[in-house]
């Protein structure tokens, strides 16, 4: 398979484990605790909600997460400098 896949949506995001796709409404104060966490971590929303779904669950986030807010706390960093 070639490095850019594709799935009828476009390029499919690269491997982060097995994952599934779920759409789900919540409440508008909930949102903006979630886009707040997500700002605060330096993940988009979606890796957030998985993060505090994880950890409200009491299991490890996924590495995917993990790695993404290394990424950008070292890119943060080097802004810094």
């Amino acid at each position: 398979m070639s490095e850019k896949r594709r799935s009828r949506f476009g390029p499919a995001p690269k491997a982060g484990g097995a994952r599934k796709q779920r759409t789900v409404r919540i409440p508008e104060g909930l949102d903006e605790l979630v886009a707040a966490e997500a700002a605060e971590l330096g993940v988009p929303v979606g890796d957030a909600v998985v993060a505090v779904l994880a950890r409200g669950l009491g299991v490890a986030e996924p590495d995917y997460i993990r790695r993404n807010r290394e990424q950008e706390r070292l890119q943060g960093q080097l802004l810094d400098v």
